[in-house]
């Protein structure tokens, strides 16, 4: 093939064929170099079956591959491209985030949308044809609107929380009958344009179902999205010997008391929580081992599972957490001794600082030793 005009070769030229033999079968053998493996190049060796053309081998210094027992216009047993096995629907294959997401734009394309029909712009122009003589003038008139974004809800159930939307800036919001308006945009948007927007919208109809159905349903869907969020995060049926050793990188949470389903849902939910106040930034990290072979597990057993390895520290749901009002979890010190640890001294906390506690261990910002001394005297850490 000619070079394009510009650009450096990568192979040269090959060398003149040579007849080998690979595999039993006849072949002609070319090498040329690669210039564009490296600076130097590489020799690159093709074996080109004699018969059909197809190649029979390709080598590199340190690798090479040959073709095993090619079949040759042969024809193939339509049985071949049979497949008898389990088949799985397209839709099942996509992310089950993406059909929801999917299926929620196909949803608002049918709903009522609220008319605009007035929007702030301006308006270029410029001759395209014309006579100065006459007067005669042709224009390309070319309007210029402004993007921005409209929302819209019924006032009285409230603004929709969490949407990618309110990251853009406000530039005005309105209340209209029963709908809030609120326009969003990057771009400045004067104070009387943005009240001529919304007086220009034709508003939707509303919805059919009655507000307090409509606010009953949605706080039922976010009840079962929680709870389904908090089954996953409990991490039942995980096996304990999976998280120890390695880098220690997680913090565990195991389940050593299996009395009540309810508590320890409500305790672990509480320790993964955000903090309150001035630290709702922060959250423990856990990781929740939930299976029944750990029923009753002791700390001189888990030590003993642990051994010399990481993690340097656990957090036990046990009977006490379970049953105790104020759920207090059981922090247990697993770090070697040679760095200054206690093994297997413990102090409780209550779920509420549970961030805290995770947060300065698992970067080693506080000793173990801190959160004892800090803990009250019935050795519960309430915070500082």
């Amino acid at each position: 093939m000619p070079q394009e005009q510009g650009v450096p070769a990568q192979l040269d030229e090959p060398t003149s064929p040579r007849e080998v033999d690979v595999r039993g079968r006849t072949g002609w053998e070319v090498q040329f170099t690669d210039q564009s493996i490296n600076r130097t190049g590489r020799i690159v060796t093709y074996a080109i079956d004699a018969e059909t053309g197809v190649a029979l081998s390709r080598s590199t210094p340190g690798l090479a591959l040959e073709l095993s027992d090619p079949l040759i216009d042969e024809p193939f047993d339509p049985a071949l491209f049979t497949w008898t096995g389990p088949t799985r629907d397209e839709e099942d294959l996509a992310n089950a985030g993406q059909r929801e997401y999917e299926a929620k734009m196909q949803a608002l394309s049918q709903m009522p949308a609220a008319q605009v029909t007035w929007t702030p712009g301006k308006i270029q122009a410029r001759p395209i044809d014309g006579d100065p003589r006459t007067g005669a003038l042709n224009l390309q008139v070319m309007p210029n609107y402004q993007d921005f974004t409209l929302r819209q809800w019924v006032t009285e159930l409230g603004e929709p929380a969490g949407e990618l939307s309110t990251r853009t800036p406000l530039m005005h919001r309105a209340t209209v009958g029963p709908w809030t308006y609120e326009i969003r945009s990057h771009t400045p948007i004067d104070t009387g344009d943005c009240e001529r927007i919304i007086a220009s919208i034709v508003p939707a109809d509303l919805p059919s179902t009655p507000a307090d159905q409509i606010r009953e349903a949605i706080d039922l869907e976010a009840a079962e999205q929680a709870d389904a969020k908090l089954t996953r995060m409990l991490g039942t049926g995980r096996r304990l010997a999976d998280y120890l050793g390695g880098d220690g990188g997680v913090s565990l949470l195991i389940r050593t008391d299996f009395s009540d389903d309810a508590k320890w849902r409500e305790a672990a939910a509480a320790a993964m929580a955000p903090g309150e106040g001035e630290n709702s930034d922060f959250s423990a990290d856990l990781t929740c081992i939930d299976n029944p072979e750990n029923n009753g597990l002791s700390i001189p057993d888990l030590i003993e599972r642990i051994g010399d390895h990481p993690p340097y520290y656990v957090f036990i749901a046990d009977h006490t957490t379970i049953t105790d009002p104020e759920h207090p979890i059981l922090a247990v010190d697993t770090g070697p001794e040679d760095f200054g640890s206690t093994r297997g001294q413990t102090v409780r906390v209550i779920p509420s600082q549970m961030w805290s506690v995770e947060n300065n261990l698992s970067i080693s910002n506080m000793d173990f030793d801190e959160f004892v001394e800090s803990a009250g005297p019935d050795r519960v850490y309430r915070g500082f």
